[in-house]
């Protein structure tokens, strides 16, 4: 009976970081389908400091490849290491949220001209890069924001070109998961930049129709692999193959391991080998993988871009020393130490990316 219970445990422990291994295409699986939470304005600051703009009004238009979310956060489950992804939302929208946040915030115009900033938000997501879930009480995360807005001058029904902004801005948080102070933060630099526009010096710049710029935005949604039905199956040796939705490798052999997903490829002597180098990812004729450091992890279609799972960038701290256990059984007590599942001080944990379907670049 003893032994039943022994071997019992054994199992258990066996069969849970068996699972472990293959919670990422788990995870990947109900991406689509995970809840959101929603943040409200009236949970941000109010803007500490008052700006005057040169311009009567800011009028934001999202053209990001996914207008749905901002980003995601990893809830973590009771008693479990498992992830819980929900999506992060504005309840007003991301561009809805920043027209009421800069139009009832700002200061008076010194405007004399009916004019406004026409801002479009080509990126702007939210990404957990350090949840240190297990080292101290008092747990703090590192909190990214990747945020990318072009900005056009309308005076007269013409729109010139303003500024550019591509910026990555880190936070140290605490480990409230419903705080996004880093948002204001971010905003504030945007305002006092905005602040100090040279309209003058605008206004000598070539002008166009604001037809012509939404024009020039919506361009970018028409990648092929965007605006298929069907995906072609084969191995992407690049971001343009991907884009092109046109493989040039179309014989490949792919072996998905507990560890990790290796794909086989010809050489020039036509024998399979090990293909790491040069690959973005492949498709199997239904769903697209994308290669994240020699390993490839299910993406699917959202919106005018590719969402997935993957220890990517993250890094947290965790304890890695094996643990003892005592087990009563009858008059005998029987001492097991059971290892950690993490093999270094360090443990990549899991969060959502998108693919920027200009760059490739996952955040």
């Amino acid at each position: 009976m003893k032994w039943a219970i022994l071997i019992s445990f054994c199992l258990c422990t066996f069969r849970i970081n068996a699972q472990d291994k293959k919670q990422i295409t788990a995870d990947s699986t109900a991406l689509a389908n995970a809840a959101s939470y929603f943040i409200a304005p009236e949970l941000l600051p109010v803007q500490s400091h008052t700006y005057t703009y040169p311009f009567d009004s800011i009028i934001f238009r999202d053209i990001r490849f996914d207008s749905t979310t901002v980003g995601a956060t990893n809830k973590i489950t009771f008693l479990s290491d498992k992830n819980k992804f929900h999506n992060i939302k504005f309840t007003l929208g991301l561009s809805g949220f920043l027209n009421s946040y800069f139009n009832s915030n700002q200061g008076p115009s010194n405007n004399s001209d009916s004019s406004k900033l026409i801002c479009y938000i080509k990126k702007f997501r939210i990404t957990e890069l350090d949840s240190t879930y297990e080292t101290k009480v008092k747990k703090q995360r590192q909190v990214q924001i990747k945020s990318a807005i072009e900005g056009f001058y309308l005076y007269h029904n013409r729109m010139y070109p303003a500024f550019k902004t591509d910026t990555t801005f880190l936070q140290l948080l605490s480990e409230n998961k419903t705080a996004y102070v880093i948002i204001d933060s971010l905003l504030q630099i945007f305002s006092n930049r905005v602040s100090k526009i040279d309209k003058y010096k605008v206004l000598k710049r070539k002008s166009y129709s604001e037809e012509n710029v939404d024009s020039m935005y919506k361009q970018r949604f028409t990648l092929p692999i965007l605006n298929t039905a069907i995906f072609k199956k084969g191995v992407y040796t690049s971001k343009e193959e991907f884009f092109n939705n046109y493989p040039s490798i179309a014989e490949y052999e792919w072996k998905p391991d507990k560890k990790i997903n290796i794909l086989y490829t010809k050489n020039e002597s036509n024998q399979w080998v090990v293909t790491r180098k040069n690959v973005f990812g492949f498709c199997d004729g239904a769903n697209i993988w994308i290669k994240v450091e020699n390993s490839f992890y299910p993406a699917f279609h959202k919106e005018n871009t590719f969402e997935f799972i993957a220890p990517l960038f993250l890094k947290r701290s965790v304890n890695n020393q094996p643990a003892t256990y005592s087990m009563p059984i009858g008059s005998y007590i029987i001492f097991m130490t059971v290892p950690s599942k993490y093999s270094s001080s360090e443990y990549k944990d899991k969060s959502v990316y998108q693919v920027d379907m200009e760059t490739a670049e996952f955040y």
